[in-house]
């Protein structure tokens, strides 16, 4: 694909274009581009002529991008809300898998014996704490990808992430008595917070940094 079909993507995405019609526009102007270079060829154009009269047919691709910048209903939710769509959706999210969580194992220890009862509650808490902060923020940094957001809400979104999984500690208390157990919901704040924030943020900023790199330097080297 052509550089200049490629800075165009990126400046509707980076504008807040839907990345549907971003990728769509840009490859329609790049077939039409390339059947115009085909046609100019055909006639007996030099080749140093082909693609500068492709350009004059194409048009001027200005005029189409702010046409598709001015069209709201092209605009994405997560370029015009970031704070909403990358913070307070994930944030929500999380919180609320906690409570469905809780709720979810506080009904099935009751309907299961103590044994199978513990063995789940061990298992879904263990999934929860570990893998949904990072689920969670994997989604957040595809997203920012995806669009070409800038990095301050999704960075800003995975610190917050990291730090809420930090704070929610999930742990079970298993009688001595045949008995369920109890899911124990608590906020924990001390020494060992910094090393479960430092850990999602490996898992989830790292990979987010270095994706966003290679994007960048994939789009210089085009």
């Amino acid at each position: 694909m052509e550089k200049q079909f490629v800075d165009l993507r990126d400046t509707l995405l980076r504008q807040g274009v839907v990345r549907r019609h971003a990728h769509l526009c840009v490859r329609e102007l790049s077939h039409h581009f390339e059947r115009l270079c085909e046609h100019y060829r055909a006639e007996g154009y030099p080749p140093d002529q082909v693609r500068a009269r492709a350009a004059r047919g194409l048009g001027d691709i200005r005029q189409l991008t702010q046409a598709m910048l001015n069209a709201p209903h092209l605009r994405s939710r997560c370029a015009t809300t970031p704070f909403r769509a990358l913070v307070v959706a994930p944030a929500a999210i999380l919180i609320l898998s906690l409570a469905l969580t809780v709720i979810g194992l506080s009904m099935l220890s009751t309907a299961l014996s103590p044994i199978a009862a513990q063995s789940l509650i061990k298992g879904t808490t263990s999934i929860f704490t570990g893998a949904l902060p990072v689920v969670c923020g994997w989604w957040v940094a595809s997203i920012a990808i995806l669009q070409r957001l800038p990095a301050f809400w999704p960075v800003f979104a995975l610190c917050l992430l990291a730090a809420l999984s930090s704070l929610i500690n999930c742990a079970i208390i298993v009688p001595e008595a045949p008995l369920p157990g109890l899911v124990c919901v608590t906020l924990r704040i001390g020494s060992e917070n910094f090393g479960r924030i430092t850990g999602d943020l490996l898992l989830t900023l790292m990979p987010y940094w270095i994706i966003t790199q290679w994007q960048e330097l994939r789009r210089y080297q085009a």
